[in-house]
């Protein structure tokens, strides 16, 4: 029952092109230059709550990394849906894992998530400050202090 009471609320949230309130203060954004925004892609869509994010703090200058779970859509369009919302961020290459892939396979997870953060080259002198704030699901999860070494 809960999981349709979140199909029928998400599709009555883009249905209606909202912007829900989030719950809880997030720490001096000033502090982060790479802010990775992580999230369930919602019949194709960015969920609501992460454009109220986005749209709620001058992200100007932020680098910002989008990553999400999928049944099929991919990124969808979510990747222009967060460059409009926050259109003074610099966007860098994404990556969306099927929701299924997430769930059953760790190692196969394991390994996407390695090429990608590899590619991005996050965790070496490439950025500076060497500070990266992980958002999932609009939850805090951890704050990343990167290697500056």
């Amino acid at each position: 029952m809960r999981f349709v009471t979140m199909l029928t609320r998400a599709q009555e949230e883009l249905d209606n092109n909202a912007r829900p309130e989030l719950a809880g203060e997030l720490p001096n954004l000033e502090d982060y230059d790479i802010i990775m925004i992580g999230y369930p892609i919602w019949h194709g869509a960015t969920p609501r709550p992460v454009l109220t994010f986005l749209e709620s703090y001058d992200l100007s200058g932020k680098k910002l990394v989008p990553f999400n779970t999928h049944e099929g859509s991919g990124q969808g369009r979510t990747v222009s849906e967060i460059e409009a919302s926050a259109p003074n961020a610099e966007m860098l290459e994404g990556i969306a894992i099927q929701g299924k892939v997430a769930q059953e396979d760790d190692s196969r997870t394991r390994e996407l998530l390695t090429e990608w953060l590899k590619k991005l080259a996050i965790g070496c002198r490439c950025f500076n400050p060497s500070k990266v704030y992980v958002r999932l699901g609009l939850m805090l999860h951890t704050r990343l202090q990167l290697d500056k070494a």
